[in-house]
């Protein structure tokens, strides 16, 4: 019954080591290239903040809930950039 246990227990081990593995590779921003207000285009896979968060917003000014987001960002960015870096 021990050994049953143990391998159970091994088993399970490597199965979530490897699950976090891809959860992590999961999470990589995708690379394209975006056309900046100013014409400037750049690519996504350029985004550096030595690991910690990045937000992207895509919107637009005729958007209601666009809008209402970007004041709500701006409303906590401030204690966001203190406790995460976020950037």
């Amino acid at each position: 019954m021990k050994k049953i246990t143990l391998l159970t227990l091994i088993l399970f081990v490597n199965l979530l080591a490897f699950t976090q593995e891809k959860i992590e590779k999961s999470y990589k921003l995708p690379e394209v290239n975006i056309k900046t207000p100013e014409g400037q285009t750049f690519n996504t896979s350029n985004i550096s903040n030595n690991g910690k968060p990045v937000i992207i917003s895509f919107w637009a000014t005729w958007c209601t809930n666009c809008v209402k987001e970007l004041n709500s960002i701006s409303e906590v960015y401030g204690d966001w950039q203190k406790e995460t870096g976020v950037n």
